[in-house]
């Protein structure tokens, strides 16, 4: 997947020979190392679920045309109307995502591991 993003802070990070992110929005490819990131608050998404055709290379040619980034980023957006806009700002790995239903399982499970454990045999000595 494919993200504009930007730093939070006057500093960039290189994420491979052709992509950075710096205090300027830029489209690259949404890694383990940019979750990192943005779940330290290092990076800020601004645009999500990009499709992998998107380039930043077309995104820089948007943000040189237009007064504001935000207006770069909508013009560059309509480009892909088939892109869904995220539910949430906050951006988490789904694969790591414990839904509330699960969340019971996972506790129903260990109460059952909890039963299953052999009672303490120690007994007082008369």
């Amino acid at each position: 997947m494919k993200v504009i993003a930007v730093t939070t802070g006057l500093f960039m990070f290189q994420l491979s020979a052709f992509e950075s992110v710096e205090r300027l929005p830029h489209v690259v490819t949404y890694t383990d190392f940019l979750e990192n990131k943005v779940f330290k608050r290092e990076v800020k998404l601004l645009k999500s679920n990009l499709p992998e055709e998107a380039t930043d290379k077309e995104f820089q040619e948007f943000l040189k045309d237009s007064p504001t980034q935000e207006l770069a980023i909508e013009s560059f957006m309509s480009k892909y109307p088939e892109v869904e806009p995220p539910k949430d700002e906050v951006w988490v790995n789904p694969e790591t995502v414990v839904e509330p239903e699960q969340e019971q399982e996972q506790e129903q499970e260990q109460e059952k591991e909890k039963e299953k454990e052999p009672a303490s045999t120690s007994k007082a000595k008369k």
